[in-house]
């Protein structure tokens, strides 16, 4: 590694392969991904010449080309002579500034002219080092580029960070003294696939924050040399855009006073190219629509064409998912995965959590137990496709040439197994990776190669403790027919794992040839990396498995903890739903398994796809997605579970962390506070599970953490919480505090006096919903006076919600309340401050809490349509929240974020599920269904033609509208009214959602609510779905539903159990008819052998 430093605090590493490994100005990490020394950094310059119409692109910073060597205290300089060309390459420090520049001297050696271009890729993190390590993507997502064009200098490029570091707002300026002629800001507008693209010349502000600038081509004769500079300046501070430092004093001094480099050139510093810097790959061939339904016989099911009617993906059989390449290339976001081990509703420490990629990175991420922190494998890094040497990845010798297994031609989806299928010219080769109920994964290896395959496995191990960039090797040791690997002791991993890693176990691991990352270099030198290898030939078949060594304790789990359903049979829904004939509910039918599995992973190994720093639970978070999805299921036990767990963490002051780690050894991490809203949620949460089950022995459980003097039972819990809400009312009103913020995490509020001057109105109706499940809660334990409280509170903050968070009909967001003043509305007709008109979470949740009228409730459906509905679904507000280069004002995240996509884009899935609530409450059958099934992702191009390609057999947790930046939003905002917006999906599993989707599908579509003494029906099912059956289990006994639905946004009328009509009392609902309740006793009272028959009257 060379380490360049100078007077100013600028420090570039640069490794031995000439990537750039990390740039730091003092504590301030420059760039956003560490390069590593078997792939090119996404810092570099690249050349791009052409030759008698032969175009050839070569990275400069890269152990390509054979390059010479020289070094000084702040400079490195490279040389090659290539294809007559003589390119001498230099990044220098200024002797003082906090500025380097790039250098590049092209000279023409041969007898023909070559037109040169050179680009300048520059990562931008502008952040402390321990914020890129935790999600690259959301570090860019803050970071302003504004771009400029001046006669005098060009085009140049200041990137600013608008979250504050250290209490700065660092920035570096791009520039470059050659014409440039095109531009980019953005990683996915730099690289496709991989590969350098064309740069549109647009400032996108998305998620892989990235300079680009690329010079004119300029022909270079014989005999003659090209110079290019690019130059980059760090300022420590620039409080605004607008009051950054002048751009034309910083370019003059950017480029004076730069030392002469007089070093000689070294001999014997070589770089070590790896299989990686070669990139070959193995790519599947196309396979035909025939081939595959000669692979895949059975009936297929929501079948999807591009534009162009190509094939992309379809599913089959009960739940197998089959996406095609031809699909990849057109997705956003990179199709994947994630794989959990284990069989119990119970998050275990044994437990392996694994993400699995499209593209040939077959399992990355490995884990046990913390789904981040005990990192065995280490995780894939970015979505530009540049990055593929991280987690397991595989090598074949084909033509006596080491090729990776790039993408497939289509790859199978089951919730637990994994398959890449590459065709090769009458060949094929099989990858499949299955997680297992003994928490063990399973991969195998398949082929058809007439003789023995010879193959590599490279295991990229993230055993060093900082995802496999440090050169700390594991340990590794062969042990009868496994292999075991452990952290070394230099690593921070070895005490957190007590010294244990994994082990992969094969009855063939006497043909292994076991290695280190020598085998991944050309000159066969080993680096010191934490790789694992393992070299062997496949005659037609290998399989091995992987097993965590951290924690291998066998606990008996109950049978009630383990994985059940809710007696209602997939493929009793799938079948009905085919012979019924409606694609659309054959659309959800299709997505629940996914969904199922989504809400599995949120709950027991709690990551995603693009929030793959998890690991813990966060408080809101469990007590909706999780504590919902078991609800639906009717397991008792693994609620009950929950529960305690979540009791477990309660503050000393009855409050709670807004997250929580879920082991032992992570008890320490949690989060410091928690938004306004958090207590409320484990006491809504545990007075439904005791209206469910009358678990009444709950309450007598005793908790405690660290955090707390002693010991307590939940019950004592539950009561200092109330106390803790009543110590939190704004003076003279049962209004609550807003605290540090509500729901929507990218609205806390600048300014400390707002946290105890406001309400959020939705906190309040939360607090509303609250005290009625107290009513019922004091009226089931016999306590009077309580009961008669709680009413009283009820009554009065309903009034106040009314007087105090509404005017002229309408409900308000948030209400700051002034000793001397009148009461100021935001987030209402009346805001003159935000200007935004409408939110949509306390209109929502006007309707669940039963604060509204039947005629309030109608009137804010009417506001919600006309104002917050887009073509994808309902949205937080009815405009973005106003960008001012990413000065913060009024709110946090909501005015720095330069990225418009997420909570900050405004369609966020999990309000648009409360809104499919609030539809059903309200008894609008069809429109509940079509707003649920615009979160579905199969078959959404039908529905929403505005809808981008993506991954098909997953959540997505918001539609982000694809404008380039937030003044983009802002001034072309109606054009997403008009449908002339594209959408793309947003991050992916990783949500509440899934769980809350479910309940949804299975207690307000179906209508099936279990309690312990027998079942609410209360379906809320269009018209056209008249006919439908279902089969469940549940009490012992076999069902059939029947639903026999007569007319539009019908309630249910009457109920037949066994051909008789039964005597039922309905539940009250004060928007609609509610539903009935049918009693476990006269059930079984008229209960008959084999199935029993429900007819359910619809009118």
């Amino acid at each position: 590694m060379y380490l360049l430093k100078n007077k100013s605090g600028l420090n570039i590493k640069i490794l031995s392969n000439l990537s750039f490994h990390s740039i730091f100005f003092k504590n301030i990490l420059v760039n956003l991904y560490l390069g590593n020394e078997l792939e090119t950094s996404l810092t570099n310059l690249t050349i791009e010449y052409k030759i008698n119409s032969h175009t050839f692109t070569l990275p400069l910073f890269s152990p390509l080309g054979s390059p010479l060597i020289k070094t000084s205290e702040n400079a490195i300089t490279i040389q090659r002579n290539i294809d007559g060309l003589q390119i001498i390459t230099k990044l220098q420090l200024h002797k003082n500034l906090n500025c380097w520049r790039v250098y590049s001297n092209v000279t023409n050696q041969s007898n023909d002219t070559v037109t040169v271009s050179l680009v300048n890729t520059l990562d931008l993190g502008l952040c402390d080092y321990s914020s890129a390590r935790l999600n690259e993507a959301f570090v860019s997502q803050y970071i302003h580029h504004e771009v400029y064009n001046t006669k005098e200098f060009g085009l140049s490029i200041l990137s600013r960070q608008n979250e504050s570091v250290f209490g700065k707002n660092p920035a570096c300026l791009t520039f470059s003294d050659q014409t440039i002629t095109s531009y980019a800001t953005d990683g996915r507008d730099i690289f496709h696939q991989g590969k350098l693209s064309e740069f549109p010349n647009r400032r996108r502000q998305g998620e892989h924050s990235m300079v680009g600038l690329r010079t004119e081509g300029i022909e270079v004769i014989q005999n003659q040399s090209l110079d290019c500079h690019f130059y980059s300046f760090f300022f420590e501070n620039v409080e605004t855009i607008e009051r950054a430092p002048s751009l034309s004093d910083t370019i003059k001094t950017c480029q004076l006073d730069w030392e002469v480099d007089d070093t000689k050139w070294e001999n014997g510093r070589k770089t070590n190219v790896s299989l990686f810097h070669l990139g070959e790959s193995i790519e599947g061939g196309l396979v035909s629509k025939s081939q595959l339904k000669e692979l895949f016989p059975n009936p297929w099911r929501n079948t999807e064409l591009n534009q162009e009617g190509t094939l992309l993906s379809f599913f089959t059989e009960q739940s197998k998912h089959v996406t095609l390449k031809e699909k990849e290339i057109h997705c956003l976001r990179p199709q994947g995965q994630i794989l959990r081990t284990g069989n119990e509703y119970l998050p275990r420490e044994s437990s392996l959590t694994a993400t699995c990629y499209f593209n040939g990175i077959f399992i990355s991420q490995l884990t046990q137990g913390h789904t981040s922190l005990n990192l065995f494998l280490s995780r894939k890094t970015g979505d530009l496709g540049t990055s593929v040497s991280k987690g397991l990845c595989i090598f074949c010798k084909l033509d006596s040439v080491w090729k990776r297994l790039g993408n497939p031609s289509y790859q199978t989806y089951l919730p637990d197994v994994l398959e890449w299928v590459y065709l090769l010219e009458g060949k094929t080769i099989r990858i499949q990776v299955n997680s297992n109920p003994d928490d063990s994964l399973s991969l195998s290896c398949f082929h058809s190669f007439s003789s023995p395959l010879e193959v590599l496995f490279s295991f990229s191990t993230g055993l060093d403790g900082e995802n496999g960039d440090l050169p700390i090797p594991p340990k590794i040791a062969i042990e009868n027919e496994s292999i075991l690997i452990t952290p070394n002791q230099k690593s921070s991993l070895y005490e957190r794992l007590d010294g244990k890693g994994f082990r992969i176990r094969s009855n063939q691991i006497t043909r292994f040839f076991v290695s280190d990352d020598r085998l991944l270099f050309e000159k066969g030198k080993s680096l010191g990396l934490p790789y694992l290898t393992i070299k062997t030939e496949i005659h037609s078949e290998l399989t091995f498995q992987i097993y965590g060594e951290l924690n291998d304790e066998k606990v008996d789990v109950s049978p009630s903890l383990t994985k059940k359903e809710n007696g209602i049979e997939h493929h009793s829904l799938l079948n009905s739903a085919m012979t019924l004939n409606n694609v659309k509910f054959l659309e959800m039918i299709d997505i629940l398994p996914w969904f199922k599995q989504n809400a599995e992973i949120h709950f027991l190994n709690p990551r995603g796809l693009e929030q793959f720093s998890g690991g813990g639970w966060g408080t809101r978070d469990v007590c909706q997605g999780a504590f919902e999805f078991l609800l639906s299921t009717g397991n008792f036990s693994a609620i009950r579970e929950l529960l305690i767990h979540v009791f477990s963490e309660q503050n000393e002051d009855g409050d709670w962390p807004q997250w929580f780690m879920l082991y032992g050894r992570d008890k320490h991490i949690r989060a410091n506070d928690s938004h306004g809203d958090i207590l409320y949620w484990p006491i809504i949460c545990i007075l439904t599970y005791l209206e469910r089950s009358h678990d009444r022995s709950i309450l007598d459980e005793f908790t405690t953490n660290q955090t707390r003097t002693s010991k307590r039972s939940i019950l004592i819990g539950m009561e200092i919480t109330l106390r803790e809400i009543k110590n939190r009312f704004i003076e003279n009103t049962v209004l609550p505090k807003y605290g540090n913020g509500d729901w929507n995490d990218s609205m806390q509020p600048k300014e400390p006096f707002f946290q105890s001057q406001a309400v959020s109105t939705w906190t309040a109706e939360l607090q509303n919903l609250l005290y009625q499940k107290l009513v019922w809660f004091y009226d089931w334990i016999g306590k009077e006076d309580e009961k008669a409280e709680y009413q009283i509170h009820f009554q009065t903050l309903t009034k106040q919600i009314h007087s105090e968070c509404m005017e002229n009909r309408t409900i308000a967001g948030l209400v700051q309340f002034s000793p001397k003043e009148k009461n100021i509305l935001y987030l209402h007709p009346l805001d003159t401050i935000t200007k935004i008109q409408y939110s949509i979470l306390p209109m929502i949740y006007g309707i669940l809490s039963n604060v509204f009228t039947l005629e309030e409730a109608e009137y804010h459906l009417k506001i919600i349509k006309q104002h917050l509905t887009g073509p994808d679904g309902v949205r937080l507000f009815n405009k973005p929240v106003p960008y001012q280069k990413g000065n913060s004002t009024f709110f946090k995240r909501a005015e720095t974020a330069s990225y418009f996509g997420r909570e900050i884009g405004l369609m966020y899935t999990h309000a648009h599920l409360r809104y499919c609530e609030a539809l059903a409450y309200m008894g609008k059958s069809n429109e509940f269904f079509t707003q649920l099934n615009l979160t579905n992702p199969i078959g959404i191009n039908k529905r929403i033609p505005q809808s981008r390609i993506r991954q098909s057999n997953c959540y997505y947790s918001s539609s982000d509208a694809f404008f380039l930046n937030r003044e983009d939003a802002e001034k072309n905002y109606e054009q997403l009214w008009k449908g002339d917006i594209p959408l793309e999906g947003g991050w992916r599993v990783y949500s509440s959602g899934p769980g809350i989707f479910l309940k949804l599908f299975y207690e307000s579509l179906l209508g099936l609510q279990f309690f312990h003494d027998g079942i609410i029906f209360d379906p809320m099912m269009p018209k056209d779905f008249d006919g439908f059956k279902i089969n469940f289990d549940r009490f012992d006994t076999k069902f059939e539903v029947i639903y026999n639905i007569r007319r539009e946004n019908g309630c249910i009328h009457s109920i037949h159990f066994n051909g008789v009509i039964i005597p039922l009392e309905r539940i009250l609902n004060p928007y609609r008819l509610g539903g009935f309740k049918v009693n476990q006793g006269m059930i079984l009272k008229n209960k008959k052998e084999g199935t029993n028959t429900f007819v359910i009257q619809i009118e």
